[in-house]
């Protein structure tokens, strides 16, 4: 056995192409794999950052509650019971100051006022530029790149800031890089101002109003959460980063890139299949001597599968540095859009990359095992007598179960409601689908032959091509290949413009107003005052409070809007049917809440369920009294009325004013901001948030067409291996047509013809696929985003054919170059 080790490792050094497909079939694959696997890690760490941006590295964080009976500030005092247990406890104080350069470019700065010793401890900063940081006292500021480059400041340049109307100058003490405190800022700009300054300007008299804490074990946080829980009765007391939350957020931005993974992954094992195809074909006679001679066939098994394992760890680990390239393109590309202002780092551990490697050696053994437990089966007779080329063998059995599957995977998804059963199961009938269409190919392609041939309009050469490709596997194999990508780079095509498009479209569709403001003390007094403003034709507030937790479900709501009444749904469209009208209409005869269409089916809830809101810190129990059709926001959001939304949420003001104007909407807008100027915390108008959501669906499907084109580039390396095996398993077929008076110039035509009418019967048998394909994904869609219409792409339609042709010919000079060597004696003879 010893000699047939020997041979396998100096054919691998031998046939460095053939072994080359095989690892970068396997190394993009796995590629892709920790790509996905990744990109989960690095949005998780990157969306930890966004919650540890003011809590650092603390394990709970103490605020007042909203509730304004309360007091304002949090008491050190209470902490005094368990400093034994507490590693640091570090006091802030926090609040809002303006900077106006200009009328254009006002924009309120939150800060932190704090000393500089405790923000080095619970948060150090990482410094771009410093003076005067080691005495940080006074008229002192510290800012971020991002704020520097965006109003040309640097270090000691003068910045006047405003609060309750009291102007200071404050000097750029440092600029930091966008880390910690700094690290996002898409969301609003930050500052660091010295403790005692801030105090002066507030008047708080040393009191502060959040405090950091990091517990010596970090075991005990439950244990004191509970316990600080009771000492601040009148606070909220949380834990630094919510776990469940995170999580649920992660798994949004994932989602995608696992769907695209797993059509990489289905096409990958075909095409290693096919690798290994054409390395047991090539060494059928040495298989066969090393068999006559003794070697048994679990002997020979042993070491071709050993060989596998090889392949798989050598594209592994390939596949782990390409891996590492795609994350930072999708990171980069991709995760700005979800996180613009926040510096983006790659984050990934060490078993993601044993998994990578373990997945590509599996991939590889998998798909080696079939040729090569085939092979090694084989009478010693056929390998000597060269009896082993036989054409494919037709399975009428198969295009018939390939048929049922086919109409079974369109049925089923219109048989189910919308939940998360339905959603697996959808999934599941998309991947059955691309299984039937590789099982109907050969029965389709035979079809599509004998009309081609029937129509009597090629030459004879190109007659032969065309009824070649019905009697051999490996262009068979091609051609489900090409339909698999085709079918697989259309859909996430049409996916992509369809939900762009219906995003646009959801601008007509829900949104009933021209501006959207939020106001620092949002009341009666200030909507009289915004109604008077010339062009303001009405307009609608609402409380409203993000990322809210449905306690009793373990599931956090997008948003909760606190609602007067009916008239919002003329500013935020909804399909209101008459009982929704009268569910919308009762929200302020008791403690009732409407919940969306979507969130129903997602939850399995049912009118007259119980669900626990949690207004950060305090909980609101509510009856559902009817549910709306909406995927705005993707449906993941409910509705009470405004007066428990106050009562519960502890809001004294409007959070959200919808305005409807008449006239120019720009002129209205500045009219506006004139009229309220230092008050306005946010302004957009309906036009600038089309396009900030339209930035961000298109970044994130500019991603995931980028990265599913890395699964096609499977598909063509496949291509090339089934062209190899087709040419090797073909030699002495070729040889005889040369024999019997084909030229080299009709063989190349021939060849040429063959590669031409495999892109062409893919990409016909791909489209039906990708039609298919399209009309479960509505379904599946339903279930994380609501009612989707799926818009065709003619164009894309057209450029894909294209390309499928293009590659299919380019690939053809591979065999039509091997056939200018070919010897005639040589090939007729050849075993």
């Amino acid at each position: 056995m010893g000699i047939f080790l020997k041979y396998l490792l100096r054919n691998i050094a031998e046939k460095k192409f053939r072994t080359l497909l095989v690892i970068v079939a396997i190394a993009v694959s796995a590629g892709l794999f920790f790509a996905t696997s990744a990109i989960s890690t690095t949005s998780k760490e990157m969306m930890k950052d966004r919650v540890r941006q003011f809590a650092g590295n603390s394990d709970i964080v103490i605020r007042p509650n909203n509730d304004a009976a309360v007091s304002r500030y949090v008491e050190m005092a209470p902490l005094e019971n368990d400093k034994d247990r507490l590693e640091y406890a570090v006091g802030t104080l926090e609040g809002m100051i303006l900077y106006a350069p200009n009328v254009e470019d006002m924009n309120y700065i939150k800060v932190m006022g704090i000393d500089i010793e405790d923000l080095h401890t619970y948060n150090p900063l990482s410094i771009d530029q410093e003076r005067e940081l080691n005495n940080f006292e006074g008229n002192l500021i510290i800012i971020s790149t991002y704020i520097a480059e965006r109003y040309g400041l640097a270090v000691g340049s003068i910045m006047e800031l405003e609060v309750s109307d009291q102007k200071t100058d404050f000097t750029v003490a440092a600029i930091s890089h966008q880390k910690g405190y700094f690290s996002n800022e898409s969301q609003g700009t930050v500052a660091i101002v010295p403790k005692r300054t801030l105090d002066k300007l507030y008047d708080a008299n040393g009191a502060m109003n959040a405090v950091y804490i990091k517990l010596k074990n970090s075991s005990q946080l439950a244990e004191m959460l509970t316990s600080l829980g009771e000492a601040y009765p009148d606070s909220d007391v949380k834990e630094a980063v919510n776990q469940a939350e995170l999580a649920q957020s992660v798994s949004s931005v994932s989602l995608p890139f696992m769907i695209v993974s797993i059509l990489a992954m289905f096409m990958s094992v075909f095409i290693v299949y096919t690798s290994f195809n054409i390395i047991v074909i090539e060494r059928l006679p040495v298989i066969g001597t090393f068999r006559s001679i003794g070697s048994t066939r679990k002997r020979i098994n042993s070491l071709l599968l050993l060989e596998s394992v090889f392949l798989g760890l050598a594209g592994g680990i390939v596949g782990c540095m390409l891996g590492i390239i795609a994350l930072y393109f999708m990171a980069f590309v991709y995760l700005p859009h979800l996180t613009s202002g926040q510096d983006i780092k790659l984050s990934f551990t060490a078993s993601q990359l044993l998994y990578t490697v373990v997945f590509a050696i599996v991939l590889a053994v998998i798909s080696a095992v079939i040729p090569i437990v085939k092979t090694t089966r084989m009478p010693i007779k056929d390998i000597i007598l060269n009896s082993y080329s036989k054409a494919g063998e037709r399975r009428g059995a198969g295009a018939v179960v390939g048929v049922l599957l086919f109409a079974a995977s369109l049925i089923v998804p219109r048989l189910l409601q919308t939940n998360l059963f339905s959603f697996i199961l959808d999934i599941v009938c998309m991947v059955t689908l691309l299984i039937s269409l590789i099982l109907i190919v050969p029965m389709a392609v035979r079809i599509l032959i004998k009309l081609l041939v029937s129509t009597n309009l090629f030459s004879n050469e190109m007659s032969i091509a065309i009824k070649n490709i019905d009697n051999n596997k490996s262009f068979l194999n091609n051609i489900k290949l090409i339909a698999v990508s085709i079918a697989g780079i259309f859909l996430i095509f049409t996916i992509s413009s369809s939900m762009s498009r219906d995003i646009e479209n959801s601008y007509e569709k829900y949104h009933g107003y021209d501006i959207k403001l939020s106001h620092s003390q949002a009341d009666t007094s200030f909507v009289e005052q915004l109604n008077q403003v010339s062009g303001v034709e009405g307009s609608n507030n609402t409380f409203e409070m993000e990322n809210v937790q449905i306690s009793n479900k373990q599931y956090y709501l997008n948003r909760v809007y606190g609602i007067g009444g009916i008239d919002y749904f003329n500013y935020v469209k909804a399909n209101l049917r008459d009982d929704d009208v009268k569910a919308i209409s009762q929200l302020n005869s008791g403690r009732n809440v409407v919940v969306t269409d979507i969130l129903m089916s997602k939850l399995s809830l049912n009118i007259g369920d119980q669900l626990v809101l949690d207004f950060k810190g305090k909980q609101g129990e509510y009856t559902i009294t009817g549910s709306i059709d909406s995927s705005f926001n993707t449906g993941n959001m409910v509705f009470i009325s405004a007066e428990n939304m106050s009562n519960d949420s502890g809001l004294k003001y409007y959070t959200d004013t919808y305005i409807q104007t008449e006239g120019d909407v720009n002129q209205v807008y500045n009219d506006i901001k004139r009229t309220f100027l230092k008050d306005i915390l946010v302004i957009r108008t309906m036009q600038e948030l089309k396009d900030i959501n339209k930035g961000f669906i298109g970044g994130m499907f500019d991603i995931i067409i980028a990265y599913s084109l890395l699964a096609v580039l499977i598909g063509v390396v496949g291509i090339v291996n089934n062209l190899i095996v087709s040419f090797i398993e073909r030699k002495r077929f070729l040889g005889i047509y040369r024999s019997i008076g084909m030229s080299k110039s009709q063989l190349k035509k021939m060849l040429v013809t063959e590669s031409t009418f495999i892109g062409i019967f893919g990409v016909l048998i791909g489209l039906i696929g990708a039609v298919a394909l399209i009309e479960i994904v509505p379904f599946m869609l339903s279930f994380m985003y609501g009612s989707i219409i799926m818009y065709y792409s003619i164009s894309t339609f057209v450029v894909l054919t294209g390309m499928s042709i293009v590659i299919m010919m380019l690939t053809s000079f591979i065999p039509v170059l091997k056939s200018n060597k070919l010897s005639i004696m040589e090939t007729i003879k050849y075993e």
